[in-house]
């Protein structure tokens, strides 16, 4: 993490339960550092997304807690030496699809889900943007890696996205960094393939089998770590 960290993607529930806000704690001397959550019209996040009220010190253990508080606290990262000003690389996109997939009304809570798979590679990336625009206006989703290799990216319930059977869509991926640092937008167009996994049957969470992964939209994301 760069001294010059603008950005944070957490998630308080596993972080600090019960929590409603929080902070961040330089370790050694007890310093607090604001975080403030982000609420954005159109974006969406598989994880709170927070900034940073401050220059973090260089090569100082942070911690994360409630807001006001002593504790309990989860240890976030260890700063690197400097700030970072160095912009990601573009992203390289292979195999990019998009899928609107029909599902049997059963329990499960949905009957339709719209996704998007492909491979990314995207050095020095902390986050993944995704911006599809179609008809009517735009949505972008950013992205987090798993301690994979490579790194899965799995949209939940919040960060999905409606996208109509047969639309043409405009994608625009980038890479970002903990400084906020973004690297140039790599574009595409794509068109929405509907997959039908509807039965005949009683229609149970079971009917969509293996296809929920791919309704979900799994992005599959190669990098390099950076401190």
């Amino acid at each position: 993490m760069p001294t010059n960290a603008t950005q944070l993607f957490l998630d308080p529930v596993t972080l600090v339960p019960g929590a409603t806000e929080l902070e961040l704690v330089q370790w050694n001397t007890q310093e607090v550092v604001t975080l403030t959550r982000v609420e954005a019209d159109g974006i969406k996040t598989a994880a709170e997304r927070f900034t940073i009220g401050g220059t973090l010190d260089a090569n100082a253990p942070y911690y994360v807690r409630e807001r006001g508080t002593e504790g309990p606290a989860t240890a976030l990262f260890t700063t690197a030496a400097a700030a970072d000003t160095t912009a990601p690389a573009a992203p390289t996109v292979a195999n990019l699809a998009l899928t609107r997939t029909l599902y049997d009304p059963s329990d499960c809570g949905f009957t339709e889900l719209s996704g998007v798979t492909g491979t990314i590679t995207a050095p020095d990336a902390v986050v993944l943007g995704v911006r599809l625009t179609i008809a009517g206006g735009a949505v972008t989703t950013y992205y987090l890696p798993a301690d994979s290799d490579p790194f899965a990216f799995l949209g939940g319930c919040d960060s999905l996205v409606d996208l109509p059977a047969e639309a043409d869509v405009a994608v625009a991926i980038w890479a970002e960094d903990a400084a906020g640092n973004t690297s140039t937008e790599v574009t595409a167009q794509a068109r929405v393939a509907e997959i039908d996994m509807r039965t005949s049957d009683d229609g149970g969470c079971s009917t969509g089998g293996g296809g929920a992964g791919i309704a979900l939209g799994l992005l599959a994301l190669r990098r390099r770590r950076r401190c």
